[in-house]
């Protein structure tokens, strides 16, 4: 029961200030804060609307990549195989993870990796590697 009254109190408090308009320490009206729910909604919004243009973006950028990408010696990354070293290759291997994705598979090339051997590593969740 003496835990239950500070407990009581402060809720009653809150309620309250609910009640009147106002915050415990009197700085916000009912208006002020639907004024600032009515701006994070705005804001929200024009983040949404930002997010769908920029998703637009990546997406024409990765359709506008020929497949046939061939780069240059000084774009290579190390550690990476290009499709160039080897295009009969079915099996990539992520180097971080050392989890082998068959061609199919979304991470197959899509990650710092190499081509490998169908026993190599271990196989992939989603693809069966």
């Amino acid at each position: 029961m003496k835990r239950f009254l500070p407990v009581a109190l402060i809720l009653l408090v809150l309620f309250v200030g609910v009640l009147t308009g106002c915050s415990p320490d009197g700085s916000a009206t009912v208006a002020d804060l639907q004024q600032q729910v009515q701006t994070l909604k705005a804001e929200n919004e024009a983040l949404k609307n930002e997010n769908q243009v920029l998703r637009k973006l990546v997406l024409e950028a990765k359709n506008s990549i020929p497949a046939t990408f061939q780069p240059d010696a000084s774009s290579s990354v190390a550690g990476v195989q290009t499709p160039t070293t080897a295009p009969e290759a079915k099996y990539w291997m992520t180097i971080s993870s050392s989890k082998r994705h068959n061609s199919s598979c979304r991470y197959f090339m899509n990650s710092k990796g190499r081509f490998c051997g169908p026993n190599e590593g271990i196989p992939c969740k989603l693809c069966g590697g």
